[in-house]
């Protein structure tokens, strides 16, 4: 196997790691006191920040597992989140483009996109499946502070992780 072909199965082995630590994060009890307000999807952070800029580190069934594991155990509806974010990060796979091509601008307005498209989808869908849904002030909350959380997740992938995007050398 190439040093190449090694460094991406490494990195999709640290992907998986980071999900299943990001889920057992969001399953201790932090907190005593219930919180007013809707923190950050790291979970979707990570995806798109990945799948914007290293495509192949992320592949569909990998993300698909990981989602749909964080659905059974935050007991969300089993696949629906998970279906959301695949399409979403498709899309995202889908416009990346070459490090010289894609400013930080354009890739939080596609993020913003993705991560309200996701939001929608979910509402819609959990309506349409007559589901209670969260209050929408809960769900904007959580859109809001995940796009403002996501600069902070593509610098930390970027200089923490070493996960930048492919350069035109790679492809």
């Amino acid at each position: 196997m190439s040093d190449r072909g090694h460094n991406t199965w490494m990195y999709r082995i640290g992907f998986v790691f980071l999900g299943l630590a990001l889920i057992v994060l969001r399953l201790l009890p932090l907190q005593t006191i219930p919180q007013t307000w809707a923190g950050p999807d790291v979970m979707l952070c990570l995806v798109f920040a990945w799948s914007v800029r290293r495509p192949d580190y992320v592949p569909t069934l990998l993300i698909a597992t990981v989602i749909l594991l964080e659905d059974f155990l935050l007991q969300r509806p089993p696949g629906l989140h998970a279906a959301l974010i695949v399409g979403a990060s498709f899309w995202l796979k889908s416009k990346a483009q070459t490090a010289d091509d894609q400013t930080m601008t354009g890739e939080i307005v596609q993020i913003t996109i993705s991560v309200l498209g996701v939001l929608l989808a979910t509402r819609l869908i959990l309506a349409l499946a007559l589901l209670p849904l969260p209050s929408l002030s809960v769900h904007l909350a959580q859109a809001l502070s995940t796009i403002i959380f996501y600069p902070v997740m593509a610098l930390t992938s970027a200089f923490v992780l070493n996960v930048k995007p492919v350069k035109q050398s790679e492809t």
